[in-house]
């Protein structure tokens, strides 16, 4: 989730998916997040879809019909859309960028998709301490099997900023995981048509424990509300 901010005011609230494969479910789950977004920020809200495939990103892009009054539309931008950065200067230069590069082009070519996470991951070392968190956990997650094992065999791979990115890299990768399951704990008790709470809401997505959000996950198949999820 990115917010954008004028006067320190939420002007906009921004949910970032990855999009790997085609998801039926996600047509959704998409407009459940927007809307939970929406009432938290109180402003404007949007899904933006990043695809390594031009397939992928067609499909995502398919207007959500949501019945008679209202239409979401993801905005996506497909593995055309973004350049293939591999120059760590040039991602210095605009880390945000290189961050994207690395998101749609790190499932291609194993080559490729790690010379792009390199230039990513010296880029993000000239940006604030919050967003090399979330930034770190956005290109891991990005990077296929493959290049992930292959990005993390070379000493730039672990070493590229020193103990400080490190913690952050895997803090970035746990609080990624932890939104996950987070947002598989909603689709849960969503498909199950569960009434939820603001407060409930709040209490899932803040959990940042991975084991409580996996047992939570697991009650959620048979609780018959959602506060005994939590007992």
């Amino acid at each position: 989730m990115v917010v954008l901010l004028v006067d320190d005011a939420p002007v906009l609230g921004i949910v970032v998916e990855v999009q790997l494969a085609q998801k039926p479910r996600k047509r959704f789950t998409w407009p459940l997040y927007l809307a939970a977004l929406r009432a938290k920020l109180e402003c404007d809200t949007c899904v933006f879809v990043i695809a390594p495939s031009m397939e992928v990103a067609r499909w995502a892009a398919e207007p959500i019909r949501m019945g008679f009054s209202s239409t979401v539309f993801p905005l996506v931008v497909g593995p055309g859309g973004i350049p293939v950065i591999t120059d760590p200067e040039r991602a210095i230069q605009a880390p945000e960028l290189a961050v994207l590069s690395a998101m749609a082009h790190g499932q291609g070519d194993v080559e490729t998709a790690v010379k792009v996470a390199l230039a990513a991951a010296a880029g993000i070392g000239t940006v604030p301490e919050d967003r090399v968190v979330l930034y770190s956990d956005l290109i891991e997650a990005a990077l296929s099997e493959a290049a992930r094992k292959a990005f993390f065999m070379l000493p730039q791979g672990y070493e590229f900023q020193g103990q400080t990115a490190r913690e952050s890299f895997q803090k970035g990768i746990a609080q990624g995981r932890a939104a996950e399951k987070a947002a598989d704990v909603h689709e849960v008790l969503d498909a199950r048509r569960l009434a939820v709470t603001d407060a409930e809401r709040e209490r899932i997505v803040g959990c940042k424990e991975l084991e409580t959000l996996t047992r939570w996950h697991r009650r959620a198949v048979t609780v018959a509300s959602v506060d005994a999820l939590f007992e």
